[in-house]
This record gives structure tokens, sequence and C-alpha cells, in this order.
């Protein structure tokens, strides 16, 4: 089973542009304190204080997702052609101080969302195949990792089977983690590990419909259909069974129909109801489950947390960027033009970067 918002594949709309980091060292493990010396000081770039196109695009991009590494902003875009049968992928960063863009890879079709893990960035290749007289059908059966500065890609190992990539995430760690569907077949589908050590793909779990999934350093955090139950499970990054967090009843069917947004270090951020309600908070373990926000009427359609903030745009407002602080607080707005519909949201620690469609261009603005 697919779920589509939008058009779009639900795991992809659900991950576009959102996400959340954790610093680890070299070996997996979380990067530890001692000895470490003071933190290093932010350079923050000369971003406006005020919403200001940081690249302006061809009009006849589609934008659909982005993500910060570095001391670089990265941003996919598909160039369509008249015939809408042969668009162009590209990828491509800008310094997060600001300049031209650098192209970084380009493909006949790539798919968001974006991540990196500090030397390579991840992204779905997709290919074509006739769908009728004068259509096409696109599928993404591969993940490709290319260096941050460009050059050649490589396509990964898919675990076993036919299967399609829906999301991608990254923990700060090398390597990638990927969500895949089996093309052929109603379920299961995966999440599962590249390791760039051993160039080798594990399959960390498998459920019949996962919607979406986020990574910390050691658990994986995941959103999945349980007849017509949602649930928000976690499950250990290496050996160990999947523990529920929380169970929605009936989410599959009339009642509630859940989104994960996001982690930070402490919390999971999630809608009980994505088409409006609250966005909400609990510990990773499951517990002290606390209301951030109350109101969005409709969403989430693209949405991004941090160490201090979750960000969304809704359904039925995709112009409308709106914040709220994760420890409870009002909502702000960010932006709000009425033709400039948010496809992708990021941050860094100095500064907001945000996709937008119509008319195409990457918007940034100090925090």
């Amino acid at each position: 089973m697919k779920l589509f918002l939008s058009g779009i594949p639900f795991a992809l709309a659900l991950a576009m542009g959102c996400g959340s980091r954790t610093e680890l060292s070299a070996g997996g493990a979380p990067a530890s304190d001692a000895g470490a010396g003071p933190a290093p000081v932010v350079q923050c770039g000369p971003a406006p204080a005020t919403p200001s196109p940081l690249v302006v695009l061809d009009p006849a991009s589609l934008p659909f997702a982005l993500t910060v590494s570095g001391s670089y902003v990265y941003f996919g875009e598909e160039l369509q052609a008249a015939t809408h049968l042969t668009p162009v992928g590209l990828v491509s960063r800008v310094s997060t101080r600001g300049g031209a863009r650098e192209s970084v890879a380009t493909s006949g079709y790539i798919s968001g969302p974006l991540a990196a893990d500090g030397s390579l960035l991840y992204f779905a290749r997709g290919v074509a195949s006739p769908n009728g007289p004068g259509s096409v059908a696109f599928s993404y059966p591969d993940v490709l990792a290319v260096s941050v500065a460009g050059g050649n890609g490589q396509d990964l190992p898919d675990p076993p089977g036919d299967n399609e990539v829906l999301d991608i995430a990254t923990n700060g760690a090398p390597g990638v983690f990927f969500l895949s569907d089996a093309v052929s077949v109603v379920g299961p589908m995966a999440i599962a590990w590249w390791d760039p050590a051993a160039a080798a793909t594990t399959t960390i779990l498998s459920r019949t419909t996962i919607v979406n999934f986020f990574v910390d350093a050691d658990h994986v955090y995941f959103l999945w259909i349980d007849g017509q139950d949602e649930v928000i499970s976690s499950a250990p990054l290496t050996t160990g069974s999947a523990t529920e967090l929380a169970r929605f009843s009936g989410a599959a069917g009339p009642g509630p129909f859940v989104a994960l947004l996001g982690l930070d270090a402490n919390h999971i951020l999630f809608m009980p109801d994505a088409r409006g309600g609250t966005i909400a908070r609990m510990d990773k373990s499951g517990a002290n489950v606390t209301t951030i926000v109350t109101g969005p009427p409709l969403g989430p359609n693209a949405f991004y947390v941090d160490d201090a903030w979750v960000y969304w745009t809704e359904q039925d407002r995709q112009e409308r960027l709106a914040r709220a602080p994760i420890v409870g607080g009002p909502e702000e707005v960010i932006s709000d033009v009425a033709t400039e519909y948010v496809q992708g949201i990021a941050t860094d620690a100095c500064n907001i970067y945000w996709l937008v469609v119509n008319p195409p261009a990457l918007y940034w603005r100090a925090k």
C-alpha cells in the first residue's frame, strides 16, 4: 500500500525538507565531550533579517528538496522539457554565506529528499518507462552517492528484491539510511543502512507499510501502519527488536492521520492528526506527550525540526512558512507570499533556508 499526498508518494511528501542532526564520531558512536575543549564559534553568514532570494532558479525549474551540510546548502531541482517527458535533474550547492551556485550532480531523473554525511551527498535516482501513448512512468530504484564537492557518483547496493526508494536520512556518521518499497508486490517496506566501510547494505527492519522515518546516533524512529492503526516505533540501528512508542487507533481508517515530523536531541515531534489540530512532542521513550501548538488547519506539506524549532507549511496554505519553539510557545510566521509555494525547509545554526516553487528560488533569512 502506498500513500499519496498532493500527487507525491506520502513517504516522500513527509520527508521533503525535513530532518534533524546528531553529531557523531567517525566510528558511529556519539561524539564524546571529554577533552574536546571549548565549542567552536559559529560564524554566521550575512543573511538578511527578512526573507530574500539566495539563488534565483530557472523559470522551468521544479525544486524539490534541500539539505545543509557543513558550510553549504544543497538543493535538487528538475528542469522540465517542453514535453514534460525528459526532465533534467540537477543537484547544486551554494555557500551558507551566499555567493554563486555550484553544480554537484546532473542526472535524468532525481527525487527528493537529499541527505549528506559530511563527505557524500545522497539522493534517489530514477528511471523512466513507457506508460501508454505519449507518457512515461517514473520509478526511483537506486540511491546515488556523490561527493559533496561534485564529481562522478556511485549507485549503492540495494536491499534484496525489486525496490523503489521512498525516503533517505543520515545521522552525522558515514553512511546513509533509506526506506525502500518492493515495486512488484504489496510490501514489505524496509529501512536499510549502507555502510561505506563495508560497501554493503544491511536491512534494519521491515513492515508492510512504513510511512517515513528519522535516525539519531543509535536508533531509528518510524511511523508505520498496523491494520487500521498508525504506530510510532523505535528500533536500534544495530541489533534488537522494535519498541512501540505510541499507537493511534483507527488512524488508517476514518480516525486520525498521523504525521511523524522529526527529532531533536530528546524528543519526537509529530501531529496526532495531520489533517489539522495540534503539533506535539514526546520523549524518545514515548513518555510525556506535550502539545506544542494548536490550530494548523491542514498539514503538513513541508516541515523541518532543528534543535529549538519545528517548522511547517500546510496543505491549504503552502506559501505560509511558520515555526514554533519545541519547548512550547506562540507560532511565528516566517514568510507568507501568496504565490510562493514552499517545497522544502532546512536550517543551520544561523539561518533558515527554504525552496519556493513559484517563482522558483532558494530563499534564506537569519534565524
